[in-house]
């Protein structure tokens, strides 16, 4: 129901409660609403007999309820969308105010690699596999991954979300491991620290990770398990 229809049903209530024989101060109490406001419609009601808004003086609305929607579900559908892509004849003000009135803000995205089902799907797998392992565990875990640095810039990157929505996967910017590279490293990490990092030449094989791991194990032997 818009807002406008509930206040008119409000405002019917109290007409109505007050005619069943109900007090200022029951109905206010009723409805939980101040006195004044019971007071100040039953007052317009028996003198005009219309709780309908008055006409308002100021520029009319540049957007219709249809066009409004349109904002919105454009917003959901891409959160990186800019004005100009809308192709609405609007200003970008009148986008970012239709917007805001939908709770949906102007943020910066999370930017992470491109994850598959696969790879979501086998991640929350191992989340719930050892939700309860205690910090015996993990202070023994050792985490290792290789890592591209790339040379392409995006830019600033923001988009149109609503309020505790980071993560949500509509709203993350991702990016694909191809690319332009300027470097390739393999590191580990431990409950305690960072470990060493190598750098990559190449593309990185089974024998070259056989050899950073001939290179690496003592470190992590040394820092990790001394």
């Amino acid at each position: 129901m818009e807002a406008r229809d509930t206040k008119i049903a409000l405002w019917g209530r109290i007409v109505g409660m007050r005619d069943g024989g109900m007090s200022n101060t029951d109905i206010a109490r009723e409805l939980g609403i101040d006195r004044k406001t019971v007071y100040r419609w039953l007052k317009r009601w028996d003198e005009e007999g219309n709780l309908a808004d008055k006409p308002r003086s100021g520029a009319p609305r540049k957007t219709s309820r249809a066009k409004d929607e349109v904002i919105r579900q454009s917003s959901k559908r891409n959160p990186f969308t800019l004005q100009s892509d809308l192709q609405l004849y609007i200003t970008a003000r009148t986008v970012r105010k239709r917007l805001h009135e939908a709770g949906i803000h102007h943020r910066i995205p999370a930017i992470k690699e491109f994850l598959t089902d696969t790879h979501c799907q086998n991640r929350l797998q191992f989340a719930l596999e050892h939700e309860y392992n205690g910090l015996d565990f993990w202070s023994r875990v050792i985490w290792s991954d290789e890592k591209s640095f790339c040379s392409t810039y995006h830019g600033k990157l923001h988009c149109w979300r609503r309020d505790n929505t980071w993560y949500a996967r509509e709203n993350i910017f991702e990016v694909a491991r191809s690319g332009h590279v300027s470097a390739n490293t393999w590191g580990w990490i431990f409950f305690y620290g960072v470990g060493e990092l190598a750098e990559l030449v190449g593309r990185f094989t089974a024998e070259q990770y056989i050899e950073i791991l001939d290179v690496m194990l003592p470190s992590v032997r040394t820092y990790a398990f001394p």
